[in-house]
C-alpha cells in the first residue's frame, strides 16, 4: 500500500510538472505586451484591430486553454495634444505683404490710378514716388489695403488702363497670431490685477496704505494702455495688407528720344520767351534811366564847373591883396 502511494504521489508529481513545463511553454509562445493603455495585446494580433473589440474579447479567454488570464481596468485613451489656451478662440493671424512689378505706358496716370482704387476700397497711401524722367520714367507706389480685398486689388492692377503686363507678383505671409495671444493675455492679467487694486483701495484703512495702492494702480493703467496701443497696432497690421507697387515705361528708345527733343525744344522756347520778356522790361527800364542818367551827368558836369571857378576866383582874390615892394 505504502509503495502503490508513493508511485501515485510521484506520477502525480510527475504530471503536475510536465503540466507546469507545458503552461510555461505556452505562456512564453502568446506573451502579453501593454498595447494602447486599455488592455494587454498578445504578440500576433493585428496592430490595426480596433482596440474595444480586442479589450471586449479579452475576459472571456478560458482558463482551461493553460493561458493565464489577465485582467487590468480601462485605462484613459491618450488625449490629443491641444494648443496652448485661446489659440483655439482665435483663426490664424496672417499680416500679409504683396509685391507687383508692372509695365506701364504711363507711369503718372497708373500711379494716381492705383491710389484712388486703393482708397475705394477702403485702403490708404502709405508712400509715393514718381520720378517723370524723359529717358526712364518710373515709380514706386505702396498702398495699404484691406486684407479682405487683397485678391481682389491685385487681380484689378493688370486691368488697368496703361498697364501693358504684370512683369512680377508676389506675395509674403507672417503669422502673428502668438504675439496677438499674447498681448490679450497680459491685457487680462493686467486688467484683472486693476480690479483688485480697486478693491484694496476701499479696504485700505490707512493713508500710506491707499498712496500705495494707488501708485500701483498709475503703473498698471498704463501697462493697459500700453497693451491696448500695442493690441490696436497689431489688429491694424492684421486687417490690413501692404501692397507695394513698382511702375516701369513700356515707350521704345525712339519715343524716349522724341519725347526728349520735344521737352528740350519747349524748354529752349520757354528760355527765348523769358530772354524777350527781360529784355523787354530792361528797354522799359532804360527809357527811364536814360533820361535821368542825362539829367544826373549834366547836373555833376555844372556842379564841377561852378565849383572851380569860385576856387579859380578866391585865389586871384587872394593875389591881388598880396602887398607889392
Amino acid at each position: 500500500m505504502r509503495l502503490r502511494a508513493a508511485f501515485e504521489w510521484l506520477l502525480a508529481a510527475f504530471v503536475g510538472l510536465v503540466a507546469l513545463f507545458l503552461g510555461i511553454q505556452g505562456l512564453s509562445r502568446s506573451r502579453w505586451r501593454l498595447g494602447t493603455g486599455q488592455h494587454f495585446r498578445r504578440t500576433g494580433e493585428p496592430e490595426d484591430e480596433d482596440d474595444d473589440r480586442a479589450f471586449a474579447r479579452a475576459p472571456f479567454l478560458s482558463e482551461s486553454s493553460g493561458e493565464r488570464l489577465l485582467y487590468l481596468l480601462p485605462a484613459e485613451r491618450p488625449r490629443e495634444p491641444r494648443e496652448a489656451p485661446g489659440m483655439l478662440e482665435h483663426t490664424r493671424a496672417i499680416r500679409y505683404e504683396a509685391r507687383v512689378r508692372l509695365l506701364v505706358t504711363d507711369v503718372d496716370a497708373v500711379a494716381v490710378r492705383i491710389q484712388e482704387f486703393a482708397a475705394s476700397v477702403g485702403g490708404y497711401t502709405i508712400d509715393a514716388d514718381v520720378s517723370s524722367g524723359t529717358f526712364s520714367p518710373s515709380g514706386r507706389i505702396t498702398v495699404a489695403v484691406p486684407a479682405a480685398q487683397l485678391s481682389a486689388f491685385l487681380d484689378q492692377l493688370a486691368s488697368f488702363p496703361g498697364v501693358r503686363a504684370v512683369e512680377e507678383r508676389s506675395l509674403r505671409g507672417q503669422d502673428v497670431t502668438g504675439e496677438v495671444i499674447d498681448v490679450e493675455a497680459r491685457l487680462r492679467a493686467a486688467r484683472t490685477a486693476e480690479q483688485r487694486y480697486l478693491s484694496l483701495v476701499e479696504r485700505a484703512e490707512r493713508v500710506q496704505d491707499v498712496l500705495r495702492v494707488e501708485e500701483e494702480l498709475r503703473r498698471i493703467r498704463a501697462e493697459i494702455e500700453r497693451l491696448e496701443s500695442q493690441q490696436r497696432f497689431l489688429q491694424e497690421r492684421v486687417s490690413f495688407a501692404v501692397v507695394t507697387v513698382a511702375l516701369r515705361s513700356a515707350r521704345s528708345l525712339g519715343q524716349r528720344m522724341e519725347s526728349a527733343f520735344r521737352a528740350g525744344w519747349a524748354r529752349g522756347i520757354g528760355v527765348m520767351v523769358d530772354l524777350a520778356n527781360l529784355g523787354g522790361r530792361l528797354a522799359a527800364l532804360g527809357s527811364v534811366i536814360v533820361p535821368a542818367g542825362v539829367v544826373l551827368v549834366a547836373f555833376l558836369r555844372w556842379f564841377v564847373s561852378h565849383l572851380v571857378m569860385e576856387r579859380r576866383g578866391v585865389s586871384s582874390d587872394r593875389i591881388s591883396e598880396q602887398p607889392r615892394e
